[in-house]
């Protein structure tokens, strides 16, 4: 049956960068658009029925066909998972990694096409970024936010700081012809930038450096090659530096008997060196005395001293001794009186530490995490390394074949209960790595075929100039090392955007260098 019902391939051309500008924006704002997007995209393609093209694009990608065989791997697993109906929308999940692939292959868009996309994605990318910053700040709007990660209103704030961070490759690779464009896009660029340091994503501070990184290698590449590997030596030699630094321990004298006894008041202070406070690397819990903190506290708070909370929900009372710390001041009447309006209102929105914005927050708060590690819970590095110490334990159990795709969450039950983890069972959650969610749902063969995929794709790329697609794969990387992104819609989609709209198959892409 002929569904070629429109006449001339320009309508279908419009149709086509339709559905896939539609996509660019459903990333950003949501599954809905997305989802709706997709469906038009597909029966387009239907409609245009162009079948015999399709099949010779569908033989000529290498790349479909490993993504294909990767997914059947998928079905294959449900033979020894118990839980058929997990398994099952796991697999509905990803699933999107091929249909979305299949938009931008079966139908290659040309170079015109691709930049029209890609600047759609990048409007609404700086669209969303200012909604979400200046609804945060209090320009418009009357929300009250009792955490950073709050600021992302069209998503998951990690999905988000990946989704802005990939926009700074897309202006990198767009070719723009009008006048200014240099300006302008170093301006977006920077935009993107601040939008990430000011967000405090731990996945977005990584993928930023790294694109940074890679686009400056690549530059520096064309005509300073061996200074390019040099500066490269130096960025992993940075990394590992920087690693370092963050997960370094502190060892710290705790004789209380050389402390204060007594504050200028004459009150007796209280020691519990136990605490480290990593803005300073001292005990939090020295040379605090409660009766003067509770007096002064009342008079500068409306939040009582005694059982009252901050935005966060957390004791009032920890916050301050913690904010104090940060700054190295006792914990007494002078303490509290040395504080700024500005510190008390920080204290008040929960921020434990005088750095509260940016990069300094967010590497404090790791180095707080690591350093008082009694409890996980609600720490999400922490969070991490005990999902990362159990992965790993069931990953070697099941080393061939994995535990099948609906049987990981089960797994992971029964050993949260068999290594009588402290983590509540709210906490109780996957990998957070998709490198060993993988290891651990197909076993070795389903991680071959994860990497062989991404590996072609990279390989392919780089062997045709196509670096922009490069720097996908590397960016995917870096967002698997903590997170399952391909365990949800919005993260599989973004995968899949970006293969196609790179595909370094597609012989109508130019090099995606500016």
């Amino acid at each position: 049956m002929n569904l070629r019902i429109f006449h001339g391939y320009k309508l279908h051309d419009y149709l086509h960068i339709l559905g896939l500008s539609g996509i660019a924006v459903g990333l950003v704002f949501g599954k809905a658009i997305l989802s709706i997007s997709l469906l038009f995209s597909l029966l387009h393609l239907l409609v245009e029925s162009d079948f015999k093209s399709y099949w010779k694009a569908i033989v000529s990608s290498r790349l479909i066909q490993i993504i294909a065989l990767y997914l059947v791997f998928h079905f294959i697993s449900l033979l020894w998972s118990e839980n058929l109906g997990f398994g099952l929308h796991d697999i509905k999940v990803r699933t999107s990694l091929l249909l979305i692939l299949l938009v931008f292959i079966l139908r290659q868009p040309d170079e015109n096409g691709r930049r029209f996309v890609l600047n759609i994605y990048v409007a609404s990318v700086l669209l969303a970024t200012c909604i979400n910053y200046l609804s945060y700040v209090g320009v418009f709007g009357m929300r009250e936010y009792d955490d950073i990660r709050g600021m992302s209103l069209f998503g998951s704030h990690v999905r988000f700081a990946l989704i802005v961070v990939f926009a700074i490759v897309a202006v990198y690779a767009v070719k723009w012809t009008f006048k200014f464009n240099s300006y302008l896009k170093i301006g977006i660029i920077l935009w993107l930038a601040f939008y990430t340091y000011y967000s405090q994503v731990l996945t977005g501070y990584l993928t930023l450096m790294v694109t940074f990184c890679c686009i400056g290698l690549i530059l520096l590449y064309k005509n300073y090659k061996r200074l390019a590997l040099v500066l490269s030596l130096l960025i992993i030699a940075a990394s590992i530096l920087t690693t370092y630094l963050l997960f370094r321990p502190v060892s710290l004298n705790r004789n209380i008997d050389s402390l204060p006894y007594a504050t200028a008041e004459g009150n007796v202070y209280y020691h519990h060196p136990e605490t480290i406070q990593p803005e300073t690397g001292q005990p939090a819990e020295i040379m605090v005395c409660w009766e003067e903190l509770e007096r002064e506290w009342n008079k500068r708070s409306s939040i009582p001293f005694i059982d009252g909370r901050d935005l966060k929900n957390q004791l009032v009372q920890t916050t301050l001794i913690r904010y104090l710390a940060s700054k190295g001041l006792n914990k007494d009447a002078e303490g509290v009186k040395s504080l700024s309006d500005e510190d008390v209102i920080n204290i008040e929105n929960g921020l434990a530490s005088q750095y509260t914005k940016g990069f300094l927050a967010r590497w404090y708060s790791l180095r707080y995490q690591l350093l008082n590690n009694s409890n996980p819970n609600g720490h999400s590095l922490l969070e991490r390394l005990e999902y990362w110490k159990i992965g790993s334990k069931i990953a070697k159990s099941n080393l061939f074949f994995g535990v099948g795709i609906g049987d990981i969450q089960s797994e992971f039950d029964k050993a949260y209960v068999a290594t009588g983890t402290e983590l509540v069972p709210d906490n109780r959650k996957r990998t957070h790595n998709m490198f060993l969610t993988t290891l651990i749902t197909m076993g070795i063969p389903g991680l071959f075929l994860f990497l062989w995929f991404h590996m072609y794709y990279f390989v392919k790329s780089v062997n045709r100039h196509a670096f922009a697609g490069a720097i996908v794969v590397i960016l995917l990387f870096v967002s698997y090392l903590t997170e399952d992104t391909l365990e949800t819609q919005v993260g599989v989609s973004i995968a899949a955007f970006f293969f196609g709209i790179f595909n370094p198959e597609n012989k109508k892409n130019e090099s995606s260098v500016s």
